[in-house]
């Protein structure tokens, strides 16, 4: 019964139940308000991607934001994928790995296949234990088995097909929005 949206205004909360609107903004703990991206993890938290203020978490049942992690400062986060243990951190730079347990970036992938290197992120989703990333250049996809995904060679890509903006699975098939 409830529906939270990232802005430029802050984060925004409507209960459906109650048909009441409540904004959230820098007030209430926010780093900044110019949010790109918003994700639920396994916990119920949920995790707020600002335009170079860091990555932010209002943990469930609260009403002020945790301080930011700021090893995301000066990263536009475009896209978050909550994924069992980690968050995967789709930025203007590639992806960063984000460890839930431990509250800590575990490693970034800057190069993904044959998309250029540190190519902006804007949707992830998986499908299949396949991380498929919708980019500005493209569309790259990797085992989530493999051991290394740091090495371009463990994914996969299609970096002529546009800005990449949202992707959805239907009947079992990864569908990408371009431009394109």
């Amino acid at each position: 019964d409830d529906i939270w949206m990232a802005s430029s205004g802050g984060a925004l909360h409507y209960d459906k139940a109650n048909r009441v609107y409540h904004r959230f903004t820098s007030l209430d703990g926010l780093a900044g308000n110019r949010l790109l991206s918003v994700a639920m993890d396994r916990a119920g938290d949920l995790w707020f991607g600002t335009a170079h203020q860091g990555l932010c978490r209002l943990r469930r049942g609260a009403t002020r934001f945790d301080p930011p992690f700021i090893e995301f400062r000066d990263r536009e986060i475009h896209a978050i994928l909550a994924h069992q243990d980690r968050l995967y951190v789709g930025t203007d730079r590639g992806i960063s790995v984000f460890l839930l347990d431990t509250e800590e970036v575990e490693l970034s992938y800057r190069r993904l296949g044959n998309l250029p290197f540190d190519s902006p992120v804007n949707t992830m989703l998986v499908h299949n234990d396949t991380l498929f990333a919708g980019a500005r250049k493209g569309v790259a996809w990797a085992d989530l088995a493999k051991l290394n995904l740091r090495d371009p060679d463990n994914w996969r890509s299609m970096p002529r097909s546009g800005a990449v903006h949202d992707m959805v699975v239907a009947d079992n098939v990864v569908l990408a929005t371009s431009k394109h």
